[in-house]
């Protein structure tokens, strides 16, 4: 299906935030484990992942353009972004789903992506099933069909990669703020050092995607 002709629809479009609140039950939906190698446990979602998603966020326009890639591009774009740099973990889970379906083999449409969640279990109850479905279409009425583009998604990525790189940074000052203020020397320094070499690991992820886009990287490598 051409980017032109617009994406197949699940359940009926559109829906309100009610549907999202509903994904906070602690039975419908898996948290994605840290070490990326798929759900763990089921646990609710925070009372933030309610936020509406805009065409404008690069969070949500990285992740719908995934939907529109075919297998291969979609495997590569896929690993740009790690979990934590995304702040809705509504998004974080079809990161996931995305990834197990690209290795699987298979192009991640939308109607693949939650039959693979209904197979694997991600999405534990029936309930949950339908709350998926509304998820996805929620993302292919506001986001898939209307802004982002797929042959953008690098750029996408790159954007996640820039708030994410922020974040880290803020998160970076409020640590060392907090042990400086009343933490041993010792153990300043050693969380500085180790804090400094997460920053610049999320750095040099960034500068790759950048490099990959041929834009230029304006900070000092690391």
């Amino acid at each position: 299906m051409s980017r032109e002709s617009g994406p197949p629809r699940i359940g009926k479009g559109r829906h309100d935030l009610a549907a999202a609140k509903r994904l906070n039950h602690p039975d419908d939906i898996a948290e994605v484990g840290q070490d990326g190698q798929g759900a763990r446990g089921l646990t609710p979602l925070p009372e933030d992942s309610e936020r509406q998603m805009s065409c404008l966020d690069p969070e949500a326009a990285y992740v719908g353009a995934l939907l529109w890639l075919p297998v291969d591009r979609a495997g590569h774009a896929a690993d740009l972004v790690q979990y934590e740099d995304l702040t809705d973990p509504r998004l974080r889970v079809l990161l996931q789903l995305v990834r197990d379906v690209t290795a699987d083999g298979a192009a991640p449409d939308p109607v693949v992506v939650l039959a693979h969640a209904r197979a694997t279990g991600i999405v534990s109850t029936a309930h949950g099933i339908k709350q998926l479905a509304e998820l996805l279409a929620e993302l292919l009425a506001d986001l898939y069909a209307g802004c982002p583009l797929a042959g953008s998604v690098g750029h996408y990525a790159g954007s996640v990669l820039d708030g994410s790189l922020r974040r880290r940074c803020a998160l970076l000052a409020d640590r060392i703020g907090q042990v400086a203020a009343s933490g041993a020397l010792t153990e300043l320094v050693r969380l500085v050092g180790a804090e400094v070499l997460e920053v610049y690991e999320l750095r040099n992820r960034r500068a790759a995607v950048l490099a990959g886009l041929g834009m230029p990287v304006q900070e000092a490598a690391a």
